[in-house]
């Protein structure tokens, strides 16, 4: 048993995340296709999970369905759980699955929502207040007019904006 929670995320989010993997693998496209039984531990939930020993290759069971750990991510105290609005720490106590294996393979409520958050990086070139705009567009229209969505932009990216049109 473990308080570690669990996460469904795509393959990218590792990335995304500025996550690094200590050993094993990421998840990748090939499990997303596959629906495969997998995961990717948090150094913490590892550690919580499998005193002692190496997780890789170890069986965990989440709800009714068995996983096999593929990858343990590096851990990374930042001492904080989120800076400008973003979480950054919590990523020590999860277990990642495959989105895909998620959706296929476990069971949400039938009025829950299927994705929690959703992430983006954008490139050097752009600009994230006329990015915002536009995802916010696109939700709101997705969401049919509701409010039922926050649209966060990590405040360094408005700064580093605001002094290179500064400059």
């Amino acid at each position: 048993s473990s308080d570690a929670q669990v996460v469904a995320v795509s393959s990218s989010y590792f990335d995304l995340a500025s996550l690094q993997i200590a050993e094993g693998r990421e998840i990748d496209q090939e499990d997303e296709y596959r629906f495969a039984q997998v995961a990717v531990l948090g150094a913490q939930a590892a550690r919580g999970l499998f005193p002692g020993e190496s997780a890789l290759g170890q069986k965990i069971k989440v709800n009714h369905l068995w996983l096999t750990v593929v990858g343990v991510l590096q851990d990374r105290d930042l001492g904080k759980e989120n800076f400008e609005g973003v979480s950054i720490g919590g990523d020590r106590n999860r277990v990642f699955i495959p989105l895909a294996t998620a959706d296929k393979r476990l069971f949400f409520e039938s009025l829950e929502s299927e994705l929690d958050a959703i992430r983006i990086s954008l490139g050097k070139q752009a600009d994230p207040q006329r990015t915002a705009k536009t995802v916010d567009y696109l939700l709101s229209r997705r969401h049919g007019e509701q409010n039922d969505y926050e649209l966060v932009i990590p405040a360094a990216l408005l700064k580093q904006q605001q002094a290179t049109q500064n400059s």
